[in-house]
């Protein structure tokens, strides 16, 4: 065997062994903790299950206080978790400082014992944030990453000491309160040195002080010596590490059920997310946030602006926050702005200062399965609302049927404007909105743009307008809306005087659904129809006719759009010589029609701008 074998045969034996080296240090420091983390987790949730209606509780508990009492209860609040923080941070720096005594009294596999648990905890919350923050899905583990962990490793001592500084000055800076907002990491730490560090801690000290071998745990507390007695510092030590260890365990089991629903599976020490409420200085700074944009906008808040306050870039993405938070942040604003009068006890004695949420605009805000069960409850006390606006988030047939059924029990909400268009609301959604539709005297404005609610939702919409004397604007543009929903809504039209806006633009109605609609407004001479709008339509000469026999009748209609038609200079011609007769039309747009002559649009606004009003 020659040189150059022996050293390449040297090279792959070196490789294997350092490849070797390299997968245990990765599994000790990385996946061990990891796995470690997982299985706590699970233990975690099957015990939240078990004193799931201790949480439940708990928590209907402080909403009920919240909404009669909201000063007080957040007050509450913050008191419980300052107390909490300064139990934790106390409990760790007597264990901690109890090492050097038990070191120096000659007993050495305690301490040992002790640092093992606190660096096997910090190691797990440094894992925890680097294995969801920064390892990468696929591929091996290099010598960047490790580094990666340790700079972690230094995240978590920071949140040590910023605990720690937070005794001292509660309100902490919200630059430092990012990481809770999205994965809780500050509230992972103080449950897993709860799990892994003080409960041991307890056994450890415990066994030290002689509790298990005849010992007692209850002393009388004036007569302690912890300056010199080292059985008195033991029993201090073993005394605070089981009252934080109690209050921990408290903490774990209030399980929140509003926010964390019973089959989430078992997320990640969900103490720190789902199950637990947002930090009290996140909360504040959303109501102030709040409080500002509504003075600015005179009762207007549009969540969208609001929330992207909280985001965070997280491995090349922007995360905001979690679906349960957005929704109990919103419901904390409706709560405190939007008080209903039933939870007032005394109405000459309640604040005035604060303004009001009138127009709610929570469009685009990407709701999960979560705030869309969660709407309902939160519109529950929204009084004073004028103005709902929930489009573009994609709400099915359940949702919008929860929103509309709080918006009927909430007698206090008198609703002009509600927006749900852009939602995934089918007929079914679309029967629920008619179901209030039919007995509402408030809404004036409804909007299902872009919602298929089909032939069939439209016919339940037609039905409920034939009952409804309050609402003047209803838009069912791209609403997969057929001529036999045209038909529907045309019968509506003719026994319903209020309507006065109607827009079935790019829809399916065609020439037959437009013929139906104009025959309908042209028999109906009660009707006060002010805007018809028809654009995107496959509009035929046929339909220009029946604009046309309507335009000479009409006295109200005043604005009528038809672009993007096929109806052609035959069609055109038509509608211009019925606009001789027309008194009342002040605007007519059939702009981008193929077959039509582009002149026709000059021509016609002329003729409207030159015709007398009537």
């Amino acid at each position: 065997m020659n040189n150059s074998q022996v050293s390449s045969r040297y090279e792959q034996n070196t490789e294997q062994v350092y490849g070797f080296a390299w997968k245990v240090l990765i599994n000790v420091l990385i996946i061990f903790p990891w796995s470690f983390v997982l299985l706590l987790s699970w233990l975690v949730n099957k015990w939240q299950l078990m004193f799931r209606p201790v949480g439940a509780a708990f928590w209907w508990c402080v909403d009920y206080f919240d909404r009669r009492l909201p000063s007080s209860v957040e007050w509450g609040l913050w008191v419980i978790s300052q107390v909490s923080l300064i139990l934790h941070v106390v409990t760790i720096g007597i264990n901690l400082g109890v090492i050097w005594i038990m070191w120096d009294n000659g007993h050495h596999a305690s301490p040992i014992f002790v640092i093992a648990f606190y660096g096997f905890c910090h190691l797990c919350t440094a894992a925890t944030m680097f294995k969801e923050l920064d390892m990468r899905e696929a591929g091996d583990t290099y010598f960047a990453d490790v580094l990666m962990l340790f700079q972690r490793c230094l995240d978590v001592l920071f949140y040590d000491i910023q605990m720690v500084a937070s005794v001292v000055h509660s309100n902490r800076m919200l630059e430092g309160m990012t990481q809770v907002m999205f994965k809780g990491y500050e509230e992972a730490r103080v449950a897993l040195s709860a799990l892994l560090f003080t409960m041991p801690c307890c056994i450890i000290i415990g066994i030290e002080y002689g509790i298990f071998m005849g010992g007692k745990l209850r002393k009388d507390v004036l007569n302690l010596d912890i300056l010199t007695s080292y059985h008195d510092q033991l029993y201090a030590a073993v005394c605070f590490s089981v009252i934080n260890s109690l209050e921990k365990m408290f903490r774990l089991s209030i399980v929140d059920p509003w926010m964390h629903e019973k089959n989430d599976g078992f997320p990640l020490l969900y103490v720190r997310s789902h199950a637990a409420r947002l930090p009290g200085s996140v909360v504040r700074d959303w109501l102030v946030r709040c409080k500002v944009a509504l003075a600015a906008s005179q009762g207007r808040l549009v969540l969208k602006e609001l929330y992207s306050h909280y985001s965070q870039q997280v491995k090349d993405t922007s995360l905001s926050l979690s679906d349960p938070h957005k929704a109990y942040l919103l419901r904390k604003a409706v709560h405190y702005f939007n008080t209903r009068l039933l939870y007032k006890a005394n109405i000459d004695n309640y604040p005035t200062h604060k303004p009001i949420i009138q127009e709610l605009i929570a469009d685009d805000i990407a709701p999960g399965a979560q705030l869309s069960a969660m709407l309902p409850d939160i519109l529950d006390d929204a009084s004073s609302l004028t103005t709902l606006s929930l489009a573009g988030n994609g709400l099915d047939d359940s949702a919008v049927r929860g929103v509309m059924l709080a918006l009927a029990e909430n007698v206090d909400v008198q609703l002009q404007h509600l927006d749900l268009s852009g939602n995934q609301m089918l007929p079914a959604g679309a029967a629920a909105v008619a179901t209030v539709l039919s007995t509402n005297h408030s809404i004036y404005s409804l909007r299902l743009a872009g919602c298929p609610v089909r032939d069939e939702g439209a016919a339940a919409l037609a039905e409920a307008l034939k009952k409804n004397i309050s609402l003047y604007k209803l838009d069912l543009s791209n609403c997969q809306v057929g001529p036999e929903g045209a038909l529907a809504l045309a019968d509506a039209l003719k026994v319903n005087p209020v309507l006065s806006s109607l827009d079935v633009s790019n829809t399916r109605i065609g020439s037959v659904g437009c013929e139906a609609l104009c025959k309908a407004l042209k028999v109906a001479g009660s009707s006060g129809l002010k805007e018809l709008n028809l654009s995107h339509l496959p509009l035929d000469d046929r339909a220009a006719a029946a604009v046309a026999a309507l335009l000479a009748s009409s006295r109200v209609l005043e604005r009528l759009l038809m672009t993007h038609s096929n109806i052609t200079d035959a069609g055109a011609q038509l509608i211009c010589n019925a606009l001789q007769s027309n008194g009342t039309l002040q605007f007519i747009d059939v702009s981008d029609s193929n077959c039509m002559d582009s002149s026709w649009q000059k021509l016609l606004n002329h003729v409207v701008k030159g015709k007398p009003k009537a």
